[in-house]
């Protein structure tokens, strides 16, 4: 039974007020009319992951590395709802993980892999996905210092999967005819067609929308 971790992080604010943000002078009049009309838009969501990660441990030993992962996400968004249309497609990408070397001890050895993250299930809350997935180990044997020398003794690790969840809010598609109605964190990619939304916990989102209808 793996066990939760339950990492709800909300990205920026998405539900700003514009009129608070942003003047007439600053709205692009032409995309406020072909956003606001458009009642579906498909959106494709790329999430990037960087930063550092404890991989396998006991209470003896710990290993630590430097980690990436990809996620990406496809599905139709109904504006006016703040809903999913239909079920979201999910694609997981495998992680990477350069162990952080500890001086004196020789490699650990590593015999399943560490992923930071799979998703495998969304939930539509308001305006929101509750995104759902696993964090899985790495097992192997972890090398530990006696009074002389590390590597005389090996520990053999072997942690239970973790239960991760995330909150990940929609953005507003109007944010395109005024960027200064951004939130923190978020930005516009450099063609203008993608919002970008970075959160405290090393995962960079990238949104592209699309009209349906």
């Amino acid at each position: 039974m793996p066990r939760s971790i339950d990492v709800l992080v909300a990205l920026s604010v998405v539900a700003v007020s514009f009129t608070k943000k942003a003047d007439a002078q600053q709205v692009d009049t032409e995309l406020m009319m072909k956003w606001s009309n458009a009642s579906v838009v498909r959106f494709l969501v790329v999430g990037e992951y960087k930063g550092d990660a404890t991989i396998m441990a006991s209470q003896k030993v710990r290993r630590d590395a430097h980690v990436t992962d990809h996620v990406s996400l496809a599905f139709n968004w109904n504006q006016a709802e703040n809903t999913v249309v239909g079920n979201p497609t999910i694609k997981n990408a495998a992680s990477t993980a350069v162990i952080v070397p500890v001086a004196g001890c020789p490699d650990a050895r590593v015999t399943r892999a560490y992923d930071h993250w799979q998703i495998q299930s969304s939930v539509t809350v308001a305006n929101t996905l509750r995104l759902s997935g696993t964090e899985t180990f790495a097992s192997g044997s972890v090398p530990y210092a006696n009074e002389k020398t590390c590597g005389t003794y090996w520990e053999d690790v072997d942690q239970p999967a973790a239960t991760v969840s995330m909150l990940l809010p929609i953005p507003s598609t109007l944010v395109f005819a005024m960027p200064a109605a951004l939130g923190q964190g978020m930005a516009l990619s450099a063609d203008k067609k993608s919002i970008i939304v970075a959160n405290p916990v090393g995962w960079t989102w990238t949104f592209t929308p699309t009209i349906v209808k």
